[in-house]
């Protein structure tokens, strides 16, 4: 009786340890199962980007304004905001990727309708560079699951450089990555290096 009672404890022990080790890297199991299915629509996040203000003057507006609303039936967190300059796009042998630090001003959200969050990003990371005319943006989040998402934001098509109308981003497509981009600013110069850069961190550079 003793040694069963040892043997059940040692079980129920044992299921424990491993329930406790399955809850503590969840994400980690999960982004090692990535790839091997598809998502369900309610399982897959949805956002708008809408910046708040035509800049005009940079040396007038200390910061750019925009608002990111989740739009769908998945909850969002980690939201890091990121913008990318590539010179040929098509075939980049120019990269150059930066985090953008922003301020979280406000939060808002009505019934029926998704939570909406204001941020505001120093007007220093909106100037502009020759070297790089391709200019997007990129909002990465984490799922419920702790899967990644980046939703790649590009501008209408005709604005001037440094005038973003109000409405004049937009999110082009959002995908699934392997990856979170780094933390610190990225300069990579090379055909060959921007293909492996952009191979590794799945990186949306589509044209078009």
């Amino acid at each position: 009786m003793g040694q069963f009672a040892i043997n059940v404890v040692s079980t129920v022990a044992a299921a424990a340890l491993i329930a406790l080790a399955g809850f503590l890297f969840r994400n980690k199991i999960r982004k090692v199962l990535m790839g091997l299915d598809l998502l369900a629509l309610n399982q897959a996040p949805d956002i708008e980007f809408v910046d708040m203000q035509y800049i005009t003057d940079l040396n007038y507006n200390k910061q750019v304004l925009f608002l990111i609303k989740n739009c769908g039936n998945v909850n969002i967190s980690n939201i890091r905001l990121f913008k990318c300059l590539t010179k040929n796009a098509a075939n980049p042998t120019l990269l150059s990727v930066i985090k953008l630090p922003y301020d979280r001003q406000f939060t808002s959200i009505s019934q029926n309708d998704g939570e909406t969050m204001q941020v505001g990003v120093d007007v220093k990371f909106f100037e502009q560079y020759e070297s790089y005319p391709d200019v997007r943006f990129f909002v990465e989040m984490i799922g419920e699951d702790g899967s990644c998402f980046r939703a790649t934001i590009i501008r209408v098509a005709g604005d001037e450089p440094i005038e973003y109308g109000e409405g004049g981003f937009f999110v082009d497509r959002i995908g699934r990555v392997r990856r979170r981009l780094p933390v610190h600013n990225v300069e990579i110069n090379g055909a060959d290096r921007v293909k492996r850069f952009v191979e590794r961190y799945n990186l949306d550079l589509a044209v078009g």
